[in-house]
């Protein structure tokens, strides 16, 4: 968007300390922020038009803003059960110089409040649970940057299903009976059997 007319030269500045290249074009110029404009944040371009003789010098200015990136941290992983219902997957997420935060997933379940770094929860859908996990994606939006990434893995664990089988007739008198007919358990690491009596 720049222009100048009824010039002999024109040259590029800047009030900070980067670095200019093709300072005289008035179409490849490029400015490189140098560490203490992105502190600062905001400079001062200015474009100087020499003008033919006998007129003066003109000056244009223009201000270039820096903005830092933004940052996305996941957190650590995360462990539920299929039977567990939905479950926050925020724990030791943070993001950074963002406009605006979002949750996603590579699986079809179902996300509330997907915006929020702290209320955030995922009820994995049936084909999550089959597959066993899922990726979860934190994107920290910029309305100036690229967007920045983070993920973490949800694990996903069969909810344990035992069956104690049908119900068992014995005689006063015959001592220790075998309860486990018909009995079964799924998705354990181990089983117990209790009793509501004292035998």
């Amino acid at each position: 968007g720049s222009s100048a007319s009824n010039y002999s030269s024109i040259t590029w500045t800047s009030n900070g300390t980067g670095t200019f290249t093709d300072q005289n074009s008035l179409t490849l110029c490029t400015y490189t922020p140098s560490a203490a404009d992105i502190a600062v944040g905001t400079r001062i371009l200015t474009l100087t038009a020499v003008g033919n003789a006998p007129c003066t010098t003109v000056t244009s200015t223009k201000f270039i803003t820096v903005y830092d990136n933004p940052t996305a941290v996941a957190g650590p992983n995360v462990q539920t059960c299929s039977g567990n219902g939905p479950v926050n997957i925020t724990f030791g997420s943070s993001t950074t110089n963002a406009s605006s935060a979002t949750w996603t997933s590579s699986g079809t379940g179902i996300f509330t409040n997907p915006n929020s770094l702290s209320t955030c929860t995922y009820s994995p859908s049936a084909a999550d649970i089959a597959a066993g996990s899922v990726t979860l994606t934190l994107t920290a939006n910029s309305l100036s940057c690229i967007n920045a990434t983070a993920t973490k893995t949800l694990q996903i664990f069969s909810s344990p299903t035992p069956v104690a089988g049908p119900t068992l007739f014995t005689c006063s008198t015959s001592g220790v009976i075998n309860i486990t007919s018909g009995s079964s358990s799924t998705g354990h690491s181990s089983i117990a059997w209790s009793s509501s009596g004292s035998g």
